[in-house]
Formats: structure tokens, sequence, C-alpha cells
């Protein structure tokens, strides 16, 4: 072996004749030049009228791959809603909570004289400080996640990569986020509504 080349679809070894002159033929590459590409399913058409030889066509391989990848993207944004949804539900009834144990608090800090501001604070502060915990946690432990899913669904003919890029914590981040800061928009009323 001289060299190892990561292919996402199939596994192939390639032989060179010079380097072992006692292989047997069992499968050609041929690869298209420049011009070859305006033929292209010609072609192809004339290579799958040629008895005993079976043809595996690289690009239509790709595209079916492609289009398989486009249904686990279709599938990876349900699980995003879904987990948007159920974290918007646990951190609403988490604030809720705060805020009803709190009631006679918040109370006294209207009458001391705290702002709005500070009353929101106050209550926020905990709910922020646990939502960033669970979002660092979440970058401790996804990565694990990842890469388990995708080895499952890889299989020898077909792999999906596992590396993640700095952008991926960039968007799950800023996704988390805008879940959290909707729910505490949504409770700004609530609040102002506690009587002293």
């Amino acid at each position: 072996i001289t060299n190892i080349f990561e292919c996402y679809v199939g596994n192939y070894i390639l032989v060179n004749k010079t380097q072992n002159p006692n292989y047997k033929d069992n499968a050609c590459m041929v690869k298209f030049g420049p011009n070859d590409n305006n033929n292209y399913e010609q072609i192809i058409a004339s290579m799958y009228d040629i008895n005993n030889v079976v043809i595996e066509d690289v690009k239509q391989t790709r595209q079916i791959y492609d289009s398989i990848a486009q249904n686990i993207t279709a599938i990876i944004f349900v699980i995003i809603i879904f987990s948007g949804i159920l974290a918007i539900i646990v951190i609403y009834n988490l604030t809720n909570i705060n805020i009803n144990e709190r009631i006679k608090e918040i109370a006294t800090l209207k009458v001391i004289g705290y702002h709005q501001s500070e009353i929101l604070g106050y209550i926020y502060r905990e709910i922020i400080f646990m939502s960033i915990v669970g979002i660092l946690s979440g970058f401790l432990i996804g990565p694990i996640l990842n890469y388990f899913v995708m080895d499952k669904i890889s299989n020898p003919g077909q792999y999906y990569l596992t590396n993640l890029v700095y952008y991926h914590y960039l968007i799950a981040f800023v996704i988390s986020l805008v879940f959290v800061l909707l729910i505490l928009l949504l409770f700004i009323p609530k609040i102002k509504k506690i009587k002293i």
C-alpha cells in the first residue's frame, strides 16, 4: 500500500500494473476528459450496452447520495425545531416556578424602590446562568453524540463526516440564546403586573 485516500461513497483499491504485473483486471476506472462532459450521457449509455460489463456511474451515484444527504438535512431541521420547542417548555416552566415562588420578594423590591430593569435582572440572572451552563454542557456532550449518531448511520459503502467546525458551535449557541431570550421577553408583562 503506497497511499490511502478518503472515499465517502464506496470502497476501492487502485492498483498500478507496473507495481504488480501479476494482477488481473477486474475493474477499470475511466476518467472523462473536458470534451467528454458534453457527451456524458451518450458515452454512459454506450457503455451500458457492452455485454458482461458492470458500469458504476460515479456521477449518478453521487446524485443519489446527495439526495440522501438532503433528506438527512431535513431530519436535522426537524430535530432542531422539536429540541427548540422542548427548550422553550423547560425554560418557560423554570421561569414560571421561579416567579411564582418569589412574588412577595418582587413586590417587596418594588416597594423599596427598585427599577423594573433591576427586578428583571434579579429574576432573570439565574435563568440566564442556568441556560449558559446548559449550552456549555451541550458543547462538551454534543461532539460525542454527533460522533455516535454519524457512526451509526454510516455503513461500509457510505461514510458521513463526524467533525464539527467552530461555526457549528456558534450557530448552536445563537439558536439556544434566541429561545432563552424569547421566553424571558414573554415574562416581562407578568412581572410588571405583580402588585405592591
